[in-house]
């Protein structure tokens, strides 16, 4: 499920919102290899850029300042979707590959539910 745009971003045209919603990231690898456990973030679509939060208040309180990745938003126009039939992690993975550099990073996801998978596919 979504949640209405936080008041702060009221009142701009829809087609500057494409989709936003709850997604586990896993984080990259840290020293000796070893990877965190996947985080639940916050994750807006704008246009091709997608950022991500600690927490809807970050972006509700902040706006797209407030993204962790506000520097380098990931570029979706540079990036493919891939579901994972099955995952270690559980149902509802999909990685984003890097189309162009190979040796960017490959951001691995998980949706809450079948539903917001599908949702986050379409947008």
């Amino acid at each position: 499920s979504t949640c209405a745009p936080p008041p702060s971003l009221a009142g701009r045209p829809a087609e500057m919102m494409h989709h936003e919603g709850h997604l586990f990231k896993k984080g990259e690898p840290g020293f000796l290899g070893k990877r965190e456990a996947p985080r639940r973030r916050y994750f807006v679509l704008r246009g091709p850029r997608l950022y991500y939060f600690r927490a809807w208040e970050d972006y509700g309180s902040g706006g797209f300042g407030g993204a962790i990745n506000a520097a380098q938003p990931i570029d979706m126009q540079q990036h493919e979707p891939m579901v994972l039939a099955s995952s270690p992690d559980g149902p509802n993975r999909f990685d984003l590959l890097p189309t162009g550099d190979p040796s960017a990073r490959k951001w691995e996801l998980q949706a809450p539910t079948p539903e917001e998978l599908k949702d986050w596919l379409s947008a």
